[in-house]
Formats: structure tokens, C-alpha cells, sequence
């Protein structure tokens, strides 16, 4: 065997290497992926359970909410807990709506419908994105949003 042979067959070699590492690669970047996506469906998950599990067990939202549908007046106090209830829930859409956008939910997330009908039903949600959220997010975020608007 000459010279030239051995080179051939080292190049052969060398070029099935790169190949194999490419095709490994490739393999990882997409199980990276996966883990990317269930962790981001987890985190959503997990920011949707406590924003409702908060909301289910506050001293004070359920009362603010009933004295709104009721045409209530509201103390300072109450503005602020509504304000920062209003605040904290569309922040976790905001989240969900951006790892949709970015397609790290693998379209695991509750429907961004579903998402925005129920955030403009609660009492104050449209004077709040009138005052704060639409500072706060970006436009299309907010065109979003207010195909649901009621």
C-alpha cells in the first residue's frame, strides 16, 4: 500500500468523524430542545398554579373583585392590591404568551385565548392595561391582547 492510499483512507476516515460528530450534534440540539420546552411548560405551569393558588387563598381579592362587580367603591388600599393583582396575573401571561412566541412551549401552554378572555373578564383589567400595561409590554403583545378585549 502506497502513500496516497493511506492519505485516501485517512481523509475517509477524518470525514466520517466529522460527519458522525455533526449527526451527534444534531441529536443533542434537539434533546436540548425538549428539555428547554418541558422546562419552560413547567416554570408557566408553575407560575399559573401559585398566581391561582394566591388568588384562591387572599384576604382581599375576592372581596375587592365582589365590591367591583357590585359598583363599589374602592379604598386606596384596595386600588393598590388591584393594581398589583391585575399586575402579577398579566405578567404570567405576558410569560406564557413570550415562550409561545419563541416557541419554547411546544404549544403545551393554555391557549393564549383562553389566557386573555379570562384576564379582561376580572373587574379593573381594562383601565389597568389602559394606565400601566400598555407601558409596560410590547405592542404586539398588546395588539394580542386586545383582539379579546370585551
Amino acid at each position: 500500500m502506497n502513500w496516497d492510499a493511506i492519505s485516501a483512507i485517512g481523509e475517509i476516515i477524518g470525514a466520517m468523524a466529522v460527519l458522525l460528530t455533526l449527526i451527534y450534534l444534531a441529536v443533542q440540539v434537539k434533546q436540548t430542545r425538549k428539555l428547554q420546552q418541558a422546562e419552560a411548560v413547567r416554570v408557566t405551569r408553575s407560575e399559573r398554579r401559585d398566581f391561582f393558588t394566591a388568588l384562591r387563598d387572599s384576604p382581599y381579592i375576592p372581596d375587592i373583585l365582589e365590591k367591583l362587580n357590585n359598583d363599589e367603591e374602592l379604598s386606596h388600599s384596595e386600588k393598590t392590591r388591584l393594581t398589583a393583582h391585575h399586575a402579577a396575573y398579566w405578567g404570567q401571561i405576558y410569560s406564557a404568551w413570550l415562550q409561545d412566541k419563541l416557541e419554547l412551549s411546544g404549544g403545551y401552554n393554555t391557549s393564549m385565548q383562553a389566557n386573555f378572555r379570562y384576564a379582561w373578564s376580572t373587574p379593573g383589567a381594562h383601565e389597568w392595561m389602559e394606565n400601566f400595561g400598555k407601558n409596560l409590554f410590547s405592542k404586539e403583545f398588546i395588539d394580542d391582547a386586545l383582539k379579546y378585549a370585551d
